[in-house]
C-alpha cells in the first residue's frame, strides 16, 4: 500500500467517524451506552467477518500466547475508550464530543513517547498545546465550566491513544489485521452487550 492510499483510507475513516457522531448521541434516546456499544461492535465484527476467511486462507501461523494477550489488551483498551466516548454523549454536545475525542490525534504521539520512548517532534508539541487550548476554550475558558461529558471525552481520547499504540504493535506482530480487529470487536461487543442487558 502506498502512502497516498494509506492517507486516503485514514481520511475516509475520519469521515465515517465524524459523521457517525450525531447518530451516536441520538441513539441514547433508546439504548443505554453499554448496549449501544455492544450492538455496534457485534455488527462491526459481522461486517468484516467475510474478510477474515480471505485473510486466513493459506496462513499456517496461528496466534501464540503473546498475540492472544496483545489482542486481549487491545480489546480492553478499545472497550474502555468506546464506552467512555458513548457515555460522554449524555453529558456534552455532539460538537464538543467530536472535537475532544479527536484530540486522540495529538495524544497518540505522546502515548508512543510514554510507552515506547520515541520522542515526538517539536511540531507535535505545538499541536498538543493548540488542541488542548481549543478544548479549554470550548469549555468556556474555565475548568469549572467543563461538563462531565467533556472530561469523559478527554479520558476516552487518552484511552484511544494508548489503544492505537498497542493495536499497531499487535497487528504488526501477527500480520493479521482482520483477525485482530474481528476478535477485538467480538470480545468488546459480547462483553458490553451482556453487561448492558444485565444492567
Amino acid at each position: 500500500m502506498t502512502r497516498l492510499h494509506a492517507n486516503a483510507l485514514l481520511l475516509l475513516a475520519a469521515f465515517f467517524w465524524g459523521t457517525g457522531n450525531v447518530a451516536q448521541k441520538t441513539v441514547l434516546d433508546d439504548l443505554a451506552p453499554l448496549t449501544t456499544v455492544g450492538f455496534r461492535c457485534l455488527i462491526g465484527a459481522l461486517v468484516i467477518l467475510p474478510l477474515l476467511r480471505r485473510e486466513l486462507v493459506g496462513r499456517r501461523r496461528k496466534p501464540v500466547g503473546r498475540d492472544v494477550r496483545g489482542i486481549g489488551l487491545a480489546a480492553i483498551l478499545f472497550a474502555g475508550a468506546i464506552v467512555a466516548q458513548q457515555s460522554a454523549y449524555g453529558g456534552t454536545s455532539v460538537t464538543n464530543a467530536s472535537f475532544l475525542v479527536s484530540t486522540t490525534t495529538v495524544l497518540t504521539p505522546l502515548a508512543v513517547w510514554l510507552l515506547r520512548r520515541d520522542r515526538p517532534t517539536p511540531v507535535v508539541w505545538i499541536a498538543v498545546i493548540a488542541a488542548l487550548s481549543g478544548a479549554f476554550l470550548m469549555g468556556g475558558a474555565s475548568l469549572a465550566s467543563l461538563a462531565w461529558g467533556d472530561i469523559v471525552c478527554l479520558i476516552s481520547a487518552a484511552l484511544y491513544s494508548v489503544w492505537f499504540v498497542i493495536l499497531g504493535e499487535v497487528v504488526v506482530r501477527t500480520g493479521q489485521p482482520v483477525l485482530v480487529t474481528t476478535a477485538q470487536f467480538a470480545l468488546t461487543g459480547a462483553a458490553c452487550l451482556a453487561a448492558g442487558l444485565f444492567l
